[in-house]
């Protein structure tokens, strides 16, 4: 039996002639990481997006605007990592169904790593009672 092969992630930096040895097997994921982003445009995807400038790291959902990066005022951003699940939201004292990085979708500044089967937390930055979002999973 033959091992199963993870989709391909294409980017808009992939050479347009790259063909794997298993592109008739394999499904082909047209996905932003690594490609530029400019402030004021929205995320195409959820993920972490890290700042041309200076390196700092931050989260955006999809449909978000790119703001100035706060440390270093660059209008450049670059995706570094496709949220898993993106978009889907579980609330506190819930169990996580897997290990990651979410985020606080009330005031989107507390990010916590949080294991499978952890329940969520309330949120330490607002103090509100929130949803946890999926950023990364590990």
């Amino acid at each position: 039996m033959r091992p199963r092969i993870p989709p391909l992630i294409e980017t808009k930096n992939s050479p347009k002639n790259y063909k794997s040895k298993w592109d008739n097997k394999s499904q082909v994921i047209k996905m932003p990481v690594f490609d530029k982003f400019k402030t004021g445009g929205k995320s195409p995807e959820s993920g972490l997006y890290l700042c041309a400038g200076c390196g700092e790291i931050i989260p955006l959902s999809r449909g978000e605007r790119f703001p100035p990066c706060a440390d270093c005022g660059s209008a450049t951003w670059m995706m570094v990592a496709v949220a898993g699940e993106a978009g889907k939201t579980y609330g506190i004292g819930n169990d996580s169904p897997l290990s990651g990085l979410f985020i606080c979708t009330n005031c989107k500044n507390q990010i916590i790593p949080v294991s499978k089967d952890d329940n969520f937390p309330p949120c330490r930055s607002c103090g509100k009672e929130t949803r946890w979002q999926l950023i990364v999973a590990a």
